[in-house]
Order: C-alpha cells, then sequence, then structure tokens
C-alpha cells in the first residue's frame, strides 16, 4: 500500500476514533447513561459534533498530501542512496585504480632507481677500465716512443732510420687513436671541459698547414687556406680542441681526397660585444658521399661506405669527436657532398674575446738555464718500470740534471729521508706503495723543506678525474705519458726555478 493512502486510512480512523468517544462523554455528562438513543440525541443536538464528525474527512485528506509529500522525499532519499551507492562504487573502484597506478609508479621508480644505479656503476666501471687501459696501453708506449726516441738521436745508417721513423709514425697514430677513444669517453659522459685561454687563431691554422700539407704534397694535391682579413688576432677559447676540429676535419679532406685539391676558408659570420663567431668551410675534390651515408657519419666508428676504412683507414672517431667539440662551442657542422665530386664541410662556433691575464713567464722562457745551473738540481724519479726508467734517465742526464731513481713510494720515502730534492717525477700505478699514498706521505710526515719538495705525477691516465686526485693528493703538476722530451724539459724547469 502507497504510503499517501496508508496516512490517508489512518487520519480517517483517528477522526472518528475522536468524535466518537467525544459523544460517549456527552452523553454520561448530560443523560448518565450511555445508550444509542442518546448518543443519537447528543449527536443531533450538538452542532459542534458535526463539524467534529467531518473531520476524518479533513484529516484523511491532510494526511493524504502528508504521505505523497513523503512519498517524494522518499523517493528522493531512495535516489540519493542509489547515487551515494554509486559514488561510493566509483570511488571504491578509482581508489583500487590509483592504488594499482600508485604501487606501478614505485616500482617504475624503483626500476628507474635500479637502472639509475646500474648506470651509474657501469659508467664507473667504464671510467675504471678506461683508466686501466689508458695505464696499460700509454705505459709501453712511452717505452716505445721513448727508445724511439733515443736511437733517432744515435748514428744510424739510412735503413735504420727510415725503420726507426717508420716506427715512430705508426707509435703517435697509434697514440691518436687511444687519444680519440678517451675523448669520445669523456665527452658522452658530459666530462669534457674546454680551456679557455687567450689564443691566435692563425697561430692554429699555421700548425695544422704546416701538419697536413706534406701529406697533401705526397698525395700531390693542392692545398690552400684562406684566412679573412676581418678576423679577430686573439680571441679566447681552447685552441688545442680548435685544432683537432680542423685538424680533423681539413684532415679527412686530404686523405679521402685522390686528386684535385682541398681549400679551406675561414670567415668572421658575425661579431658581437663579448665573442665572435667563426665559420670555417673545408672543400676538397675527394670520392664524395652518397646521401644515404651523410647521416651515418657521425655516427662512433662509422665511416661513409662499405670499403672506406679498408682502403683510407682511421676508426671513423674524427668526425663525431669534432661535431660534440663544435656543439660544446655553441656551433653546428653541415655537409654537401656529391659521389666522385667531393664534399664541402661548413661548421661555425664561438670564441670568447681576450681575457685580460696577469702577466706572467711564459714557459719557453724558462728552457733557458744554463748548464751549470741544471747541474745543481737533484731529480728523484720513481718509476717502477725498467723501461720507463732507461727512457726518463736518458733525458735528464742528457739535460745535466742529478737523478736518483726509486722503484715504489716506499722506497722514495726512504730516499727523501736521507737527501734533499728540487723536485720528484712520481709515477701514479707502482707496487709496494703508489705514487699517491707517497705523495700523502712525504706533505704529511716530513718538515720543511722536505714536505714542500715540488712533485709532478708522470701518469699513463689522462682522465680529468684521474689527474684532480692527483692534485688532491698534494701534487704540483703532472705530465700524460707517453710525454715529449721537451715538454718534460719545460715542465721540470718551470717548477724548480
Amino acid at each position: 500500500m502507497k504510503l499517501s493512502i496508508r496516512y490517508l486510512v489512518y487520519g480517517a480512523v483517528f477522526g472518528l476514533i475522536f468524535p466518537f468517544f467525544s459523544s460517549i462523554l456527552l452523553c454520561i455528562q448530560d443523560f448518565g447513561e450511555l445508550s444509542i438513543s442518546c448518543f443519537i440525541s447528543v449527536q443531533s443536538a450538538n452542532s459542534l459534533l458535526w463539524v467534529i464528525d467531518t473531520a476524518p474527512f479533513f484529516l484523511g485528506v491532510f494526511a493524504f498530501f502528508v504521505g505523497k509529500k513523503q512519498e517524494s522525499i522518499n523517493e528522493i532519499n531512495e535516489g540519493l542512496h542509489e547515487l551515494v551507492a554509486e559514488q561510493t562504487k566509483d570511488l571504491t573502484e578509482t581508489n583500487l585504480i590509483l592504488k594499482e597506478e600508485i604501487a606501478e609508479r614505485i616500482r617504475r621508480e624503483q626500476e628507474l632507481i635500479d637502472a639509475r644505479e646500474a648506470a651509474e656503476e657501469g659508467v664507473r666501471i667504464k671510467d675504471q677500465f678506461l683508466s686501466n687501459m689508458s695505464h696499460e696501453i700509454r705505459t709501453p708506449m712511452n717505452g716505445i716512443l721513448g727508445m724511439t726516441n733515443i736511437l733517432l738521436n744515435t748514428e744510424l745508417s739510412e735503413n735504420q732510420s727510415k725503420y726507426l721513423a717508420a716506427i715512430d709514425y705508426s707509435a703517435k697514430n697509434l697514440l691518436v687513436i687511444i687519444n680519440d677513444i678517451l675523448d669520445l669517453s669523456k665527452i658522452n659522459a658530459e666530462k669534457l671541459q674546454l680551456d679557455l685561454t687567450n689564443f691566435k687563431i692563425h697561430d692554429v691554422f699555421k700548425s695544422v698547414e704546416h701538419t697536413l700539407r706534406f701529406k697533401a704534397q705526397e698525395k700531390g694535391i693542392g692545398f690552400d687556406i684562406y684566412m679573412d682579413q676581418n678576423l679577430p688576432i686573439t680571441v679566447a677559447g681552447d685552441p688545442v680542441r680548435f685544432g683537432q676540429i680542423l685538424l680533423n676535419i681539413i684532415g679527412n679532406a686530404v686523405k679521402f681526397t685522390e686528386k684535385g685539391k682541398v681549400v679551406t676558408n675561414c670567415l668572421l659570420k658575425k661579431e658581437e660585444p663579448s665573442s665572435y663567431q667563426i665559420e670555417v668551410t673545408v672543400e676538397d675534390t675527394g670520392v664524395g658521399i652518397s646521401q644515404v651515408d651523410i647521416d651515418k657519419i657521425f655516427e662512433s666508428f662509422t665511416q661513409a661506405g662499405n670499403n672506406s676504412a679498408a682502403k683510407f683507414g682511421g676508426t671513423g672517431l674524427g668526425l663525431p669527436i669534432s661535431k660534440k667539440l663544435i656543439e660544446l662551442h655553441h656551433g653546428d657542422i653541415k655537409v654537401e657532398s656529391k659521389i666522385g665530386q667531393g664534399s664541402t664541410f661548413s661548421f661555425t662556433l664561438k670564441l670568447n674575446s681576450p681575457i685580460v691575464e696577469e702577466p706572467k713567464r711564459s714557459e719557453g722562457d724558462l728552457v733557458f738555464m744554463t748548464p751549470e745551473n741544471r747541474s745543481k738540481v737533484k731529480i728523484l724519479l720513481v718509476e717502477d718500470n725498467q723501461i720507463n726508467q732507461m727512457v726518463a734517465q736518458n733525458l735528464l742526464v742528457k739535460y745535466g740534471f742529478q737523478l736518483d731513481i726509486a722503484n715504489h713510494g716506499r722506497e722514495a720515502i726512504e730516499k727523501v729521508k736521507d737527501k734533499d730534492y728540487d723536485i720528484i717525477l712520481m709515477d701514479v700505478q707502482m707496487p709496494e706503495m703508489n705514487g699517491l699514498e707517497a705523495t700523502r706521505y712525504i706533505r704529511s710526515n716530513f718538515e720543511e723543506p722536505k714536505c714542500n719538495v715540488k712533485i709532478m705525477a708522470m701518469t699513463a691516465s689522462v682522465l680529468k678525474r684521474e689527474i684532480d686526485i692527483c692534485m688532491e693528493a698534494g701534487m704540483d703538476d703532472y705530465i700524460p705519458k707517453p710525454y715529449q722530451p721537451e715538454e718534460l724539459f719545460q715542465k721540470i724547469m718551470r717548477l724548480v726555478s
């Protein structure tokens, strides 16, 4: 039964009961008895009871409308209950989805953390591997180049000189490849930083020209470099890396050109208050590059065409390294080429205006120390490799220095106890006690002047992290193996003068 009908019945019944009992009470009050005749008489005589008798009708109608209203309220409540139940269900499902997403996100974050840790560990292992390989390869390379240099300065037959020159050339080429691999590793790890020093653009180009002109003449091709007259004389930047870019790109042009010529133009593209934008264009009439291979030439260990490496040689690292170095100089590189007609490489890079440097004595000036003064310089060479001992000993004795040799760090400490030295040439990786431990011991456990002796690392590693460790241990300078005799001489002069 509907609620409104139920309320109508309840109202009618209640309305009948009220006048019925009222009539009974009036019968008892007026007549002292209760009978049907008395009940009818009371009903007939009292007009108020007629009004009261209609109350069930009005009360029932009122109850009906109240019931209708209650039905509407109940329907609304039922709708609200259903809506709340539906929304609760949706929220529950959403919460479950969110919990699953949160769990998935936590899992992914953990995977990313694991992947990052694995990548960092991989980088650490790679750096350690490169450091070890650098040391293991450079140490015998130092012996090869050093002994070759010693032999070249002795009396030799024509054939012996030719063979030794070939050995020296091959060893230096191998060293270039080693340096390329280390450079690429440092660039990819974003650990390579450009130095900022004043240099002359013309000097860098002149050095590159001297390096490559003989090769071009040997192949019978033209070789020209044109410099814009508006180029600044002096700029600030990294001359070594700038020269490396030029040597790689111009050197490639010479290598892949068998007839015709290689022409290089250097222009001032844009001048700003604190910098210059330089544009270099290298044109050749070489073998050319197909459109398919142009995008690949900047990939590591890749050369255009399948037969290029076999025919022309090389690791395929020159252009990738050059591209990354150009990008470090806030520039870019473009290539246009046709098979059989040659290639044009053009790149831009930014060099800064010259920086104001405090006057300092140049390393070139330090070379001029009289033989008498050089004979007073006491050097301790700490080196475990006997061949490297022979190379260094030959050079240092030839320059007129006093020289003692220690085979490891512990022996070096004993020698420092007994004698004052002007400079210690310290190998880093040695048995018994390495160069870092020996340097720390000397700096910490000896009194002046022994604790202040100049110490130069002779390290086969050229990684910045390894060099920083040497400096942190208390060393004053370093020289990477293999080294040029003139470079070693000048560094010694700079430290002892």
